[in-house]
């Protein structure tokens, strides 16, 4: 038996009009809707409406295993970013899982609000590196320390507003 919790996945950034039938078809599989009364998109003015210059909110309180399975593979295959909070349940950490394109998935343990945490061994390694730095035994701590901050809080850029764009032409160029 699978485990269902709740789930929030926040799409941002143009998204191609020929892709907004698969993307609906996406959501409705996923069992995704808007805000927690879960009111199923159905059409693109749907879409439009509920962002409204904003990111694409949608969830599910019973999502399977606190994701969104076809919906993510989906806009991560046409590289769309998204942010998905996952929340905490029986032995199951709460979750924020961000997709950027050319940065690939990027997990963070999250509070249920889906504010990412950083693990105690992680900041307390930081914290011997950088005493070693102050306590003038090793400038090459500094290094270390700065290695583990970008895995710990790498940047990933903020989600665009949701917007449907019309698809750029295709150039076909014909040899002689």
């Amino acid at each position: 038996m699978s485990e269902s919790m709740s789930a929030e996945i926040v799409i941002g950034g143009p998204f191609p009009r020929s892709l907004v039938p698969e993307l609906l078809a996406k959501i409705q599989f996923d069992g995704a809707g808007f805000g927690w009364e879960e009111t199923v998109p159905e059409t693109e003015e749907d879409l439009v409406e509920k962002t409204d210059g904003y990111p694409l909110m949608l969830n599910d309180h019973e999502a399977h295993y606190g994701r969104f399975e076809y919906l993510e593979a989906f806009l991560m295959q046409h590289g769309i970013p998204w942010n998905r909070n996952s929340a905490a349940k029986y032995e199951y950490d709460g979750l924020l899982t961000c997709f950027r394109p050319g940065q690939g998935v990027i997990e963070f343990y999250a509070t249920q609000d889906g504010d990412p945490l950083a693990l105690m061994e992680d900041v307390l390694y930081i914290k011997e590196r950088l005493l070693e730095v102050l306590n003038g035994k090793s400038w090459g701590a500094l290094k270390l320390a700065l290695a583990r901050i970008d895995k710990v809080a790498p940047e990933i850029e903020e989600l665009k507003p949701f917007e449907i764009v019309d698809d750029e032409p295709v150039i076909v160029i014909k040899e002689q």
